[in-house]
Parts: C-alpha cells; sequence; structure tokens
C-alpha cells in the first residue's frame, strides 16, 4: 500500500504540470496574435511537455497493477489521455503544423518555413477522427482494419499498452470475446492484434459476405436471389481460378440482366372494379380472372379494410403441382364494374396472400399498338401490382363477351368483357425461347381437421410470437416473482402506466355496492351464499380489513382503488354455486380503470383442441384442482 500513495503521489505531480501547461496554453490562446517570441517559448514547452505521457504511462502501469479497483485506474488513464491529446491539438493548431491523427510523431523541430508561413496565412483545422467500432460483422473487418491500424497500431508514438486500451474499447460483441480473456499487458497486445486478423482476415469468407450483401439489395425487377447466387458459385468454381474482382462479378451480373430482358412477359386477365365496403363506401380493388378456379378468393388485408362479415368455414385449397393450403374463414362480396352498369355478388374465401405480385417484371408496351378509345379492363396491366381478389369460373365465362382482337404475332389479344377490355398474352423483348409462367389453377374442398395438429401438440413455433408488452410482463413475472415463508407465491402487479393517472373510485363501489344490497332484500338465499363467501374470504387471509380508512373521502397523498364485484349464481353447479366477479375494469373519476394500467400478459396454456386432443393420447388420466389458487397469490 506505501508503494501504491508514493506512485500516487508522483502522478498527481505530472497532473499538476500538466495543469499549469493548460494555463499557460489559455494564455496564449488569448492574444489576439502570437509573435515570434511566443512561437519560440511555446515550442520549447511543449518539446518537455510530450514527455510527460512517457512518464505517466510508466507510473500508470504499475498503480493498475497494484490497484484493486481496475476499473477506477483504467478511468483515470482515459481522462488524463483526453486532457494531454486535446492540449496537444491545441498546440499545434496554434502553432499551425498540422497532424493525421493524436499522437502521431510529426515533430515540431522539423517544422519547415512552409508550416509557418501556412500560419501566417490563415489554417484549415481538420476534423476530429473517431476509433472505428467492430463487432464480429465480416463486412465491417476491411474498414475496421484499415482505420484502426492507420490511427493506432501503425503508430510508432503509442505505447503498446495504450494500444491494447484503445483495441478493447474499439471492439465489441463476437470480436470482443476472441480477446477478452487476454491479460491487460503491454505484451499482449500484438497477441491480441493477430487473434483478430488471423480470425477476420478470411478472403474467401470475405468476398462471400460481399457479394451475399449485394445479392440481398432490393430490385425493381424481382427475380430468385438463390438461383442467381447458385449460378455465380457454379460460375466461380468452372471459370475463375483465384478470388473474384469486381470486374468479373460486375460482368457476370450484366450478362444476367441481359438474360432477364430476353424473357417474355405475360400479361394476366386483370381488371380494376369497385368493391362495396359494409358501411357502403366504395373502393377500387385489383381483381384476377381464372377460368380454371372452382372458388372466389379475397386476400385478408382488403376483407379487414372493407370490414365484411366473416363466416367460419374449412376449406383446402389445392394450386399447381398440388400445394395445399387451407381456408378458415369465408365473407360476401359485392363487385361492380368501371366501365358499364355490371354488378355481381360473389362468396369469397379468405386467404392471406392470393399470388405475388403481376406481371413479375415491368412490361415495355411502346411497341405495342393498342386502338386507341379501347376502355381497359385494367389500364396500368403493365405494371407489377397486387391481385386483392381471384374469381373463378363461374364469374370469367359470365362476364367474357364475344369482341376479339388480335394485335398480330409475339403481341398479345384483347378480349371484350363486362369489365372492360382485358389484355392477355406474352410479349417478347427478344426472340427468345424461354419464358415465365403464372397459373393460378384453384380446386377447393371442405374438409375437417386432419392429423397434421397431432404433430403440432409437441411443436414449439420458431418464430417468437409473444409482442413486446407481454414479453416485458413474462420477464417481470420472471424477475420479481418470489414464495414467502407460507409457501405462497409474491407476484409483483405488471403495471405498464402511472397509477397516479387513477382517479376517485370510492363512490363507484359503494354504489355498486348499496344496489348489491337491495338484490339481498329480494333473494335471502343470494345472501347467505354472498355474506358466507365473504366471510371465508377472510378467514383465508385473502382480504384483511383497511384499518387506516377512516371516512370515505379518499386521500389524496396515497393511490388507491377500490373494485366493485357483484355475484353470479350457477344453480347447475355441484361445487360452487356463487361466483363472485371482481370488476377492475371499472373506471374511475379519470375514466381510467385498474386493468388499464396493467400489462396483458400472453396465453400460456394450450387451446382447448390440443388439450382434449392430448388427453384422448393416453389410456389413463389423471385430473386435479388447485382451489382458489389465483386468490392464492
Amino acid at each position: 500500500m506505501a508503494e501504491l500513495k508514493t506512485l500516487t503521489k508522483k502522478r498527481s505531480s505530472i497532473k499538476s504540470k500538466v495543469t499549469i501547461y493548460s494555463n499557460y496554453l489559455n494564455l496564449v490562446k488569448s492574444s489576439s496574435a502570437v509573435s515570434e517570441l511566443q512561437r519560440l517559448d511555446l515550442e520549447e514547452r511543449f518539446n518537455k511537455f510530450e514527455a510527460l505521457h512517457a512518464d505517466f504511462d510508466d507510473l500508470q502501469t504499475q498503480i493498475e497493477v497494484l490497484a484493486d479497483d481496475a476499473d477506477s485506474a483504467f478511468n483515470e488513464r482515459e481522462d488524463f489521455d483526453r486532457q494531454f491529446f486535446n492540449l496537444v491539438a491545441l498546440t499545434r493548431s496554434l502553432l499551425g503544423v498540422s497532424s493525421n491523427v493524436a499522437g502521431s510523431e510529426a515533430g515540431f523541430k522539423d517544422a519547415d518555413s512552409g508550416a509557418h508561413n501556412s500560419f501566417r496565412n490563415g489554417f484549415v483545422r481538420l476534423p476530429k477522427i473517431d476509433l472505428p467500432h467492430f463487432d464480429g460483422n465480416y463486412q465491417s473487418w476491411l474498414e475496421f482494419r484499415d482505420t484502426f491500424g492507420s490511427l493506432i497500431h501503425d503508430n510508432r508514438t503509442i505505447s503498446d499498452i495504450n494500444k491494447f486500451h484503445y483495441l478493447r474499447a474499439s471492439l465489441q460483441g463476437n470480436a470482443a470475446l476472441i480477446i477478452k480473456n487476454l491479460d491487460f499487458k503491454a505484451s499482449h497486445y500484438n497477441i491480441a492484434w493477430n487473434l483478430l486478423c488471423e480470425r477476420y482476415n478470411n478472403n474467401r469468407l470475405l468476398v462471400n459476405n460481399h457479394l451475399q450483401a449485394l445479392f440481398d439489395v432490393g430490385s425493381i425487377i424481382k427475380e430468385s436471389n438463390l438461383m442467381t447466387s447458385r449460378e455465380w458459385e457454379e460460375h466461380r468454381n468452372n471459370n475463375l481460378k483465384d478470388d473474384p474482382t469486381l470486374t468479373e462479378f460486375c460482368t457476370f451480373l450484366g450478362k444476367k440482366a441481359d438474360w432477364l430482358e430476353s424473357v417474355e412477359s405475360n400479361c394476366n386477365l386483370s381488371a380494376v372494379v369497385k368493391v362495396t365496403a359494409v358501411t357502403g363506401k366504395q373502393y377500387t380493388a385489383r381483381l384476377l380472372l381464372d377460368n380454371g378456379s372452382t372458388a372466389n378468393f379475397i386476400t385478408e388485408k382488403l376483407s379487414e379494410k372493407l370490414g365484411l362479415l366473416r363466416r367460419g368455414t374449412s376449406t383446402k385449397v389445392t394450386g399447381i403441382n398440388n400445394l395445399v393450403s387451407t381456408s378458415t374463414q369465408s365473407c360476401h362480396l359485392s363487385i361492380e364494374s368501371l366501365c358499364c352498369a355490371f354488378t355481381v355478388d360473389i362468396d369469397c374465401h379468405i386467404i392471406p396472400e392470393i399470388t405475388k405480385v403481376l406481371p413479375s417484371s415491368f412490361v415495355h408496351i411502346k411497341h405495342v399498338p393498342i386502338p386507341s378509345g379501347l376502355k381497359l379492363a385494367d389500364p396500368n396491366f403493365y405494371v407489377p401490382s397486387v391481385v386483392d381478389i381471384l374469381v373463378g369460373a363461374e364469374v370469367f365465362w359470365n362476364v367474357l363477351g364475344s369482341n376479339r382482337i388480335d394485335l398480330g404475332k409475339n403481341l398479345p389479344k384483347l378480349c371484350e368483357t363486362k369489365l372492360g377490355w382485358l389484355v392477355s398474352g406474352s410479349i417478347s423483348h427478344q426472340s427468345s425461347s424461354i419464358s415465365h409462367a403464372s397459373n393460378n389453377l384453384c380446386h377447393h374442398s371442405h374438409v375437417t381437421p386432419d392429423l397434421t395438429q397431432f404433430w403440432e401438440l409437441d411443436t414449439i413455433s420458431s418464430k417468437h410470437s409473444h409482442s413486446l408488452e407481454e414479453r416485458m410482463c413474462e420477464q417481470l413475472f420472471a424477475q420479481t416473482t418470489v414464495r414467502n415463508d407460507d409457501g405462497a407465491f409474491v407476484v409483483k402487479m405488471p403495471l405498464k402506466g402511472d397509477p397516479s393517472s387513477l382517479g376517485q373510485s370510492y363512490v363507484n363501489a359503494r354504489n355498486r355496492f348499496l344496489s348489491l344490497e337491495k338484490l339481498f332484500k329480494r333473494d335471502p338465499s343470494f345472501q347467505t351464499k354472498y355474506y358466507n363467501f365473504m366471510l371465508e374470504y377472510e378467514r383465508l387471509g385473502h382480504m384483511t380489513l383497511d384499518a387506516d380508512r377512516t371516512s370515505s373521502v379518499e386521500s389524496q397523498s396515497v393511490t388507491n382503488y377500490f373494485i366493485p364485484h357483484h355475484g353470479v349464481i350457477r344453480n347447475s353447479s355441484t361445487t360452487t354455486q356463487l361466483r363472485v366477479v371482481f370488476d377492475a375494469s371499472a373506471p374511475t373519476s379519470t375514466g381510467v380503470s385498474l386493468n388499464d394500467i396493467q400489462m396483458v400478459s400472453p396465453v400460456v396454456q394450450d387451446d382447448l383442441f390440443s388439450i382434449l386432443t392430448r388427453f384422448r393420447q393416453h389410456r389413463y388420466v389423471v385430473t386435479g384442482d388447485v382451489e382458489k389458487m389465483y386468490r392464492a397469490i
């Protein structure tokens, strides 16, 4: 301890010299102009001042080794470095000598006359360069390595212990774990730096991560990223011997883009129609006609927008390649044409999505000779858009007219319908035998729950379905729930709002109780059951008398909430005929109830169907009931 005190006193002496130099520098800075004599004096003082950092570094290293509180010692070093390098930067600014980074090896003894002329003619101060941070992301490694290397690692004027300090401060996440177990010593800095370089200087992984980032960039013409990535790997393995260059990668993407542009674009039988909401308000929606479908469909989004009344159903939808999905709801929809007085009412199955955007890519129609004056069913048929409704064969043949217009070879055909003129067929940009196909053939059948639900009973979803509030409530429960000496669980009330938002509740609770007493007079049996319930409630310790309450006026200094209650009689019950309901949703004078300021926890039990199914899987089943469980918490 004596040695530590001696070192601390020596450190204080160095810090006092820094303070003296800082006061002198402020005096020079306050001058309107720095004379030649002041400049020479400042240079000499600065040369001696620079040597203080090495002395401080030696002392501080010894103190950090002996000190019990390492964090406090590190903070001391960080504060000194911040003040020291700020004074260095200010001095160099006054002298007119620029430096790339604080603490660089550029000295003032070697400053040439051009530097002094720069000071006299005006000096431009470069912006501060912050230390980079690295969390283990390969896409950030090269930038971090080069920046940290130029600022810190390659700087010979910074000691290894300081470099190690800067390195630890710059690393986060997985990168910090690599050097976490290394002792904080000057000799370990190079070991730590080499460990990082060995871990992240992997050229193949760096290239793969960079290319994957390029593949993940959103595009206007959307083509399978997985397919493009696979083709790139095949091209790379078969045609490239060394690591790919940017030019080679751009050449590959250019050829891929040329191929996409040569693909034929398909025009689907789409139309824009008016649909009616339950309020009577009309909206426009995009409709797709599919004569191969035996049912009609509407998206979940449009159904919610229109507020349509839903009916429960269980329908299996089979598409191309026998792909099967299930619809559990249906609704009634009214459709109206935009070009003539035609309306049709249909029943639709509700599904999350009918298909991807159609057409799959933008269609160039400059060379398509569409006659003027025709009312197209979908004026923007060439723009990729979402499909809101799909109608099947019944509606398709009902709206189809007899007139046709053939625009020529490799051009679409126009079909007259009660919804307007449909554009159908394909448009070739260049001669190509490859085309994209879109098939919406659907077959539906009513089914009952099948065996798939059995396999879902013991399956945990990989996707977290809880909301933020539910997760916060669950976390609060895990952190605060304890058991008292009697074995009962003590749970903290999960409040999400300020209790001070609750107003007065006593008057409302009293009036509800007075109404309850009127029922007692009319039904003595009900009164007896209620009286016995309250006695048991008090005897079990589930409620206690508020002895501090001496008046009916609520205290203004304490937040409280009086819960109204009433009874529900179930004569058919063989156990508890009276059930007392406590109404914590009753609003106070401010309109806020106790339930309003509480978080809602997630549902922890399975749905009823799953419980009954699991129940029937066993030959013998034991059931039990925890009496008054919630009141014991």
